[in-house]
Parts: structure tokens; C-alpha cells; sequence
């Protein structure tokens, strides 16, 4: 059985306009996300034997700090200049090369690459798969050239969202070592309950309007206040 865990780079920044897109350093923010994103990974749990990334800044830096979270030195980085904004049939090619060695493989890099990945192999329609999002897929297959869409399954699908917000996650794995599904509960901080807080949303007035959280997830706005693509 093999298994690949596809994440995405975590938030990028278009602060410096004179860098090329493949210099372009993860954000404060996008930091912060990987590192909780790596403690989620841990927690389910799924430890990596290799790493690979697509050699752009934002996403290699994505594959040290989750790399970091299982240890200092536990597991190989390798940066891999075919996975830099291919297309998901590529990305395909790049895993049917993989090293038998490998069981777990983690695979950093970017959409829509990665969102069609996972759809092609799964059979998923995902709405969108956000920046340092982690998409979990086993194979029932002893070699990785035998990975495809007749024994590929989904194992789990993680954003920073659900975790920036306190949202907590068991174990995927049973005593018996089975896989099931994700059990999340809400944890408000402050004390405050759902309907508090949605209490205080609603009593806001027009001129202190409520960002659409999903929608400021997906664009990124550069110095000049131009909204760019996100890859």
C-alpha cells in the first residue's frame, strides 16, 4: 500500500514586485499555517518517508517547516523542478517514477495542478483547494507505478481554516488500525458560544461590513491593490 499526501504551498507574498514568481516568499501568515498544518499531519497520523517539492520558493519553504514538525533531520527534502506549475497528467508521471523505498511521500506544489490531481484520482469535485491545504490518498498497490484512479482513495482533506479557527481533529486510525472518517469539534475561544458570536456578527452596521472569509482565502492583492492569480 502506498500513500501521497498533496499539499499545496502555504500563503505566498507579492510584496516585492521585482522578484520572479519562482522567488516568491511565503507570507507571515503562510508560515504560521504550515506549521500547524505539519501538527495536524502528525495527529492523524501519517509521518512521511520522503518529501518532494517543486523548487519555487514558497512551495520548498512549505516542505521544510512541515518537514521540521516531525524532527530535526527525520525525513529527506528534495526539490524537483518537474513539479513546478505542472499540469496534473505530469504530476502523475513524476509519482509512476517514485522509489518503491517510499510508502509515505509527501508532494508540495501548486493549483490547479494539485486540485486536478486529486480529482482525476479520486473522483472528488472539490470547490476549491486553498492555500496549505493537505489532500490524503492511499493506494491499494505495492509499487507506485500502479498508482491510478482504479485503486486510488480519498483519506482525508485538511485547510489551515478549519484549524486557524479551533477546529480540532482525532485520529483517523482505530485500535485496529483502520482508517475513519474525521471527527471535528468547534472550539470557540473566549468562552463564547456559536450564537454569541453570531449574535455580534449580525448586530454590525453597514458601515463596518463582514468580510466573506472565503472569498478573502482566495486572492491575494499586491502593493498596486491589483487582485492576482494564486497559484
Amino acid at each position: 500500500m502506498k500513500t501521497l499526501v498533496l499539499i499545496r504551498h502555504a500563503k505566498s507574498s507579492w510584496k516585492n514586485s521585482g522578484l520572479k514568481d519562482i522567488e516568491r516568499p511565503l507570507k507571515k501568515r503562510g508560515r504560521k499555517d504550515t506549521q500547524v498544518m505539519g501538527r495536524v499531519l502528525k495527529d492523524l497520523p501519517v509521518t512521511p518517508d520522503y518529501i518532494v517539492s517543486s523548487p519555487a520558493e514558497r512551495a520548498f519553504a512549505t516542505a521544510n517547516l512541515v518537514a521540521k514538525e516531525y524532527g530535526k533531520n527525520s525525513v529527506a527534502v528534495k526539490r524537483d523542478a518537474e513539479l513546478y506549475l505542472e499540469p496534473a497528467s505530469r504530476l502523475l508521471q513524476q509519482i509512476h517514477e517514485l522509489e518503491n523505498q517510499y510508502n509515505i511521500v509527501f508532494l508540495v506544489g501548486h493549483n490547479p495542478g494539485l486540485m486536478d490531481l486529486a480529482e482525476m484520482l479520486t473522483g472528488d469535485q472539490l470547490e476549491k483547494f486553498p492555500t496549505g491545504s493537505v489532500f490524503g490518498i492511499e493506494f491499494q498497490c505495492d509499487s507506485w507505478q500502479e498508482a491510478g484512479t482504479e485503486n486510488a482513495k480519498k483519506i482525508f482533506f485538511e485547510s489551515p481554516k478549519k484549524h486557524r479557527n479551533g477546529v480540532k481533529i482525532k485520529n483517523l486510525k482505530t485500535r485496529n488500525g483502520q482508517s475513519k472518517d474525521n471527527d471535528r469539534v468547534p472550539a470557540f475561544k473566549g468562552g463564547k458560544s456559536r450564537k454569541s458570536i453570531n449574535k455580534n456578527e449580525k448586530s454590525k452596521g453597514p458601515d463596518t461590513p463582514v468580510k466573506d472569509p472565503v472569498k478573502e482565502e482566495n486572492k491575494e492583492v499586491d502593493f498596486a491593490g491589483i487582485v492576482q492569480p494564486r497559484f
